[in-house]
């Protein structure tokens, strides 16, 4: 009984003050980049190719599967190591995109709240809280195949099935409740710093 509640709290404490830390480095370090070399980066080109890119690898990740459950030991480790780093590129400069068109076209702090607030219900509505969830909440690890590429979309066709459907599912998946989470994310981070009585807030965000 005492080992599985000492396993649960190092579990925790990990999440909590190492893995964190080190994802929001990532995700701020990837920004900065950004942020250093606009022109390199125009906002709608970069989701554009950000959703076209998670929209393939989602479409392939049956076959991308099969190729991968034939690699074996280093070889297994390096691929899908590179594989990960590079679809968090893509992620993050696609949400990155996506939070600055909001900050365009929808720059009062109390619009992005509202948006944010009206938009929960759809994010219910459609099935995905979950992706709401950031560290420490959602930890994965890198030694699971499956999950590498087995993972769920909204309404999870199998291409199988239907492949129109299993179309529109992995686009809906990608761009819809990618907006909804970002748009969610962005108005509560401006609640919170509307509502901050620190001096030095941080800023990264607010960056253009």
């Amino acid at each position: 009984m005492l080992k599985p509640l000492l396993l649960t709290l190092l579990d925790i404490g990990l999440s909590c003050f190492i893995i964190t830390p080190l994802v929001v480095t990532f995700w701020a370090t990837v920004w900065e980049f950004i942020f250093r070399y606009p022109d390199w980066f125009p906002l709608w080109w970069t989701l554009g190719v950000s959703w076209a890119l998670q929209i393939a690898v989602t479409l392939l990740r049956d076959i991308l599967y099969e190729i991968h459950v034939k690699i074996r030991g280093w070889h297994f480790k390096i691929v899908s190591r590179l594989y990960i780093y590079l679809y968090c590129l893509v992620g993050l400069t696609g949400w990155r995109a996506l939070w600055f068109l909001m900050e365009k076209y929808f720059d009062l702090r109390h619009t992005a709240v509202g948006l944010a607030v009206c938009l929960v219900p759809f994010v219910v509505i459609s099935g995905s809280v979950n992706n709401l969830l950031a560290l420490p909440y959602s930890v994965g690890v890198d030694h699971d195949r499956t999950s590498l590429y087995k993972y769920n979309t909204v309404f999870n066709v199998e291409s199988t099935q239907n492949l129109g459907w299993y179309l529109l599912d992995c686009v809906f998946s990608v761009c819809v409740v990618g907006t909804l989470v970002v748009s969610v994310w962005r108005g509560h981070w401006s609640l919170l710093r509307s509502t901050s009585t620190r001096v030095n807030r941080p800023n990264l965000p607010s960056r253009r």
